[in-house]
């Protein structure tokens, strides 16, 4: 039986109050078709990971769109050249970083990432790490995936194939997978929204996928 709008939207507050990680008294939460939508201010950017984290957890949460501001308190704000340094050093201290194939921009408080990492999971693992730097207010990851092997769009596909049907939250027999020039397309149905972060999870972290697209839906 589908669950009411309100009770969604209770168990989300709920679940932000009870995360220490996140001030819920500056995020507002609203529910539309299954939608949840997070507004406000958080005080960094592992704080809006987390909430939009927490929000998925909730059943009856189909999908969760992000409209929160990162907002570092006031005690001390890093210059740009700074978080540059800041960034940097967090970077090349990175074992599954190759920095060197890197270059780092600081505008603002906003950090860009460009050039190439050699694994999909590489790229937002350094868009992670430059997040968790104090003062970093937004990534934009602008980093090209170029694997340093060459894999067949087959050999993705079975590989991702086989890796569902391992995982105990997916249905293999209900997601259909496509892959084109490394781009790999995650279609059909997942009973749930842990099910469908577990189905993409998955692509992103198969090696020679150079692009995640993911189109499930959440549906029992």
């Amino acid at each position: 039986m589908p669950r009411l709008e309100e009770e969604i939207k209770q168990d989300v507050v709920d679940q932000l109050v009870w995360d220490d990680r996140v001030n819920a008294a500056t995020v507002d939460v609203e529910v539309r078709d299954g939608t949840v939508l997070l507004r406000g201010e958080v005080p960094s950017y592992w704080a809006k990971t987390a909430a939009l984290e927490d929000s998925e957890l909730i059943p009856g949460v189909d999908r969760v769109e992000d409209q929160l501001t990162v907002r570092w308190p006031p005690v001390y704000t890093p210059s740009d050249s700074e978080l540059w340094d800041n960034v940097d050093r967090t970077l090349r201290w990175n074992p599954n970083i190759d920095v060197t194939r890197i270059a780092i921009d600081v505008f603002d408080g906003v950090v860009s990432l460009e050039g190439t990492v050699d694994a999909l999971w590489k790229k937002l693992h350094a868009e992670r790490a430059a997040s968790d730097v104090a003062g970093v207010r937004r990534v934009e990851n602008r980093l090209a995936v170029v694997p340093t092997r060459t894999f067949s769009d087959e050999a993705i596909a079975t590989d991702v194939v086989d890796a569902l049907k391992r995982n105990a939250l997916v249905d293999s027999e209900r997601v259909d997978v496509r892959v084109a020039n490394g781009v790999i397309t995650l279609e059909g149905s997942v009973p749930n929204i842990a099910a469908r972060r577990a189905a993409r999870d998955i692509a992103l972290r198969t090696a020679g996928a150079v692009d995640v697209r993911d189109n499930l839906n959440v549906s029992v």
